[in-house]
C-alpha cells in the first residue's frame, strides 16, 4: 500500500511543479523521478543500489510487492484532495487471489476484485 501512496504523493510532487498538471505519460513521469533522484544524490544522499547506478530510489513505489509486476500508472489523471474517491491513479496488473489493490487519486487504497475495470 505504501508504494501506491508514493506514487500518488509523486504525481503530486510533479504537479506542484508543473503548473498543477500531472504526468501525461510515462516518460514524463519518469524524467521527473530522475531529476528527483539527481537531485538527491547532488545533496549527497547515496544511490539506493550501488549494484544498479540508473536504479532510483523511487523506482520500489513502481513495483508491486504482492504480484511482483510494475503498477499499471492511469497517466494525466490529477492528484485530488477530495474526500471522497473519484479517479483510479494507479493498480495493480495481475493481484493476487482474485484482488487488485488500486489507489485513487486523493491517495485511498482499496482493493477491488481483479475482474472488475477501473
Amino acid at each position: 500500500m505504501d508504494a501506491l501512496k508514493g506514487i500518488v504523493d509523486l504525481h503530486g510532487q510533479y504537479a506542484a511543479t508543473h503548473k498543477g498538471k500531472p504526468p501525461a505519460n510515462e516518460a514524463e513521469f519518469k524524467a521527473f523521478v530522475a531529476t528527483l533522484e539527481a537531485e538527491a544524490r547532488a545533496a549527497g544522499l547515496p544511490p539506493e543500489n550501488p549494484a544498479n547506478p540508473k536504479a532510483t530510489r523511487y523506482d520500489k513505489f513502481l513495483v508491486s510487492t504482492r504480484d511482483g509486476r510494475p503498477f499499471v500508472i492511469r497517466y494525466g489523471t490529477p492528484v485530488s484532495y477530495a474526500k471522497s474517491p473519484d479517479q483510479i491513479l494507479a493498480l495493480e496488473a495481475v493481484g493476487v487471489g482474485g484482488k487488485k489493490l488500486a489507489v485513487y487519486s486523493n491517495g485511498f487504497v482499496v482493493e477491488r476484485p481483479a475482474s472488475e475495470e477501473p
